[in-house]
């Protein structure tokens, strides 16, 4: 299962998005996000995450422990 919201002028997730536990591809690249909600931590089959150019301060630790992330794009931030 893939979410693409790129370009959509979004601020933050729903903390919902981590009850999506098929989700493999979350593109949100060019957006207005300054967080990611915790609740991703719980996304096991995450492979990739596209957030550049977003708003984003810092990249959360949880990133690191996904088992299957494998690809992160995070330039374009403040960080």
């Amino acid at each position: 299962e893939n979410v693409i919201l790129t370009h959509n002028h979004i601020e933050s997730l729903p903390p919902g998005i981590g009850e999506v536990k098929e989700l493999r591809k979350l593109m949100l690249s060019h957006n207005r996000i300054h967080t990611l909600t915790p609740n991703l931590k719980h996304l096991d089959r995450l492979e990739m995450i596209r957030i550049a150019n977003n708003q984003l301060e810092a990249l959360p630790e949880y990133l690191a422990s996904l088992p299957r992330l494998a690809w992160i794009a995070a330039s374009g931030n403040p960080f």
